[in-house]
Order: C-alpha cells, then structure tokens, then sequence
C-alpha cells in the first residue's frame, strides 16, 4: 500500500476499525466516517488534510515514529477524541490538526 486517495472512504458508516499497514492517508480518506473507532496505523508516513475530519466515534489514536506530517484539520471535528499518543516529536503537526479539547502526549 503507498497510498489511500482522497475521498477513498468519505462517509463510509459502516466502518468501523482499520488497519493500515504502511503509505500516506490523502485527503479527506475517512472523513465523515461517525462509526469509526479503531484506527491502527503501521509504517504511514503522512496523515493528509483532513483525513479523519469529524470520525466522531474515534475516542484516541497512537501516532507512529514513521509519520512525518499531520496536514490542517486531519482529525478537527472528532469531538470524542480525548487522547493520541505521539511517538515522533520530530512529527509536523498543523496548528489546527485537532480539536484544541484533545490531548496531545508524547511518548518515548
């Protein structure tokens, strides 16, 4: 896998968990998905603009050392996100990546 394309699962509501192994999530991928509350990300390099835009059932997420970037908005609207776990504190966060309730951790 080197890359989920915009859109590619916009709205979906039937999801609710995925995996993804490696690549770059593009923009927009799972936005709108509300069911969604499982995210496991492997070796992705890149968490494209508003990728998870407003995937409401997403409570925390760990952030792999591979991501180098979390473009504008990426989780912004994912009201039930209280927690994600940075492994990287060389990873470029956008100003308004989260919502400013979600707790950012970083750890070794």
């Amino acid at each position: 896998l080197r890359y989920i394309g915009d859109f590619a699962f916009a709205s979906e509501t039937a999801l609710v968990a995925i995996n993804i192994p490696n690549g770059e999530i593009g923009r927009c991928s799972f936005m709108g998905c509300s069911k969604l509350k499982d995210v496991k990300l492997g070796n992705v390099t890149e968490i494209g603009e508003s990728a998870f835009l407003d995937c409401t059932s997403l409570c925390e997420i760990t952030i792999p050392e591979s991501v180098l970037e979390i473009r504008s908005e990426a989780f912004a609207g994912c009201s039930n996100l209280k927690v994600v776990r940075v492994t990287n504190r060389q990873t470029i966060i956008a100003n308004n990546a989260f919502d400013s309730n979600t707790l950012i951790k970083y750890k070794n």
